[in-house]
């Protein structure tokens, strides 16, 4: 995770999808407490173990992306639709 982290903040801290990722992160965090909890957060607050927080980690943006395409192809669909 140190590893990780370094390069994590060495190369993606000042890009856009970054800071977006990390907003959308305190947004669902905020909206859902209990489900959604940051990498951080299970790391350094709870004694969730490394291994398991970084697997929870990897199937909540697998979650979080599927719903997010899934909102996109609606969208297009409906734009689509009413052309």
């Amino acid at each position: 995770l140190a590893i990780a982290n370094f390069l994590e903040m060495r190369d993606t801290v000042s890009s856009p999808m970054f800071q977006g990722k990390k907003r959308l992160e305190r947004l669902l965090h905020r909206a859902f407490p209990r489900v959604f909890l940051p990498l951080y957060t299970m790391i350094s607050f709870t004694r969730i173990p490394y291994a398991t927080a970084r697997r929870r980690a990897q199937i909540q943006w697998r979650v979080v992306q599927a719903v997010t395409l899934g909102v996109v192809l609606v969208a297009a669909v409906v734009i689509l639709w009413r052309a």
